[in-house]
């Protein structure tokens, strides 16, 4: 098969916050966390390089993987806490490799791995001492915004209808998180919303009760984030070794990990502040070209369960250690 490669967007519905790399460690009252962006080059000659928000691609493959390996142990009904901690380490967040752990990752035994357990032959990872690379790739969710590059930039997007990055920072908005989120839908349309938001909603609701501050008074930090309204751009990609089982568990883990509702869209939070009514986006993005449903997949697990409950406690996914010189 030929790699296959969608592109998605999302637009933010309420203010949204990505902690960039090393920001959330030694802060004090007063201090700014500062949200996730890329250094880009001027669009024009002679201007100036701008800071563009991004949303990593990692959150998205972090995410999916997550909700696929829960899947996985309900449908074959294994309680991860009932596994070697190294096979439930390298089932959600992909493995480490440890000092002093022998590389056994042989070709017969990856192929093994493969096969039985797609999810992580789609995301990649560490296992038995070696990186082995996922047949799915995640690219970073990039602001559209008139500083963004041109291959970022979503298809019929035109640069001049687009706000500058300027426009769309903001570092007070997230007070007023509870009352966007009303602004945004409207008193009855939250009540129809998903239980998430509904309790995000309450817990803003009180912290805005909690003196004159409000929200902002009740955290020890100021944030940056991104206004809502902004659209973001990105994209989701299988290579052409993925067979149609991995295929159909990329739909699997992005239906899971970014649910829709009954008509099709997709209300989920992203990045940080959640339970204060932070990062609710409408996400979009069609992955029936990377696979038409999950039944692939599906019907796998059903078919290989036992095998792969057995794989899964046979200790073959638990790494050798090298005894000390």
């Amino acid at each position: 098969m030929s790699a296959t490669r969608v592109r998605g967007r999302f637009q933010t519905l309420a203010p949204l916050l990505q902690t960039s790399p090393g920001d959330g460690r030694g802060r004090e009252r007063g201090t700014t966390v500062r949200t996730r962006t890329w250094r880009v080059p001027p669009v024009e000659a002679g201007g100036e390089p701008a800071q563009v928000p991004v949303i990593s691609g990692n959150s998205f493959r972090g995410r999916s993987r997550r909700a696929l390996a829960q899947h996985l142990c309900e449908t074959l009904q294994v309680t991860p806490q009932t596994l070697d901690p190294q096979v439930t380490h390298l089932l959600f967040i992909g493995g480490a490799i440890a000092r002093g752990t022998k590389n056994t990752l042989t070709p017969e035994a990856k192929a093994e791995m493969r096969r039985l357990l797609p999810g992580l032959s789609l995301f990649g990872g560490s296992a038995l001492g070696a990186m082995f690379d996922g047949r799915a790739a995640f690219g970073d969710w990039v602001a559209q915004v008139r500083e963004t590059p041109e291959p970022c930039l979503l298809p019929g997007v035109s640069r001049e209808d687009l706000p500058a990055v300027q426009g769309v920072m903001d570092t007070q908005r997230w007070v007023q998180a509870a009352g966007l989120l009303e602004e945004v839908y409207g008193r009855d349309r939250i009540e129809q919303l998903s239980a998430d938001l509904r309790a995000a909603l309450k817990l803003a609701d009180q912290s805005v009760a909690e003196g004159e501050g409000g929200i902002r008074e009740s955290l020890p930090y100021g944030a940056e984030v991104v206004a809502a309204g902004v659209t973001f751009g990105g994209w989701v990609a299988v290579d052409a070794q993925a067979n149609d089982i991995e295929r159909a568990a990329l739909r699997r883990a992005f239906d899971l990990a970014f649910p829709a509702d009954a008509d099709g869209v997709r209300e989920v939070f992203l990045g940080g502040g959640a339970n204060r009514g932070l990062g609710l986006v409408r996400l979009e993005i069609d992955l029936s070209p990377v696979a038409p449903d999950t039944a692939a997949y599906d019907t796998y697990l059903q078919a290989h369960g036992d095998e792969i409950r057995r794989y899964l406690s046979s200790g073959k996914l638990v790494p050798v250690f090298q005894a000390a010189p």
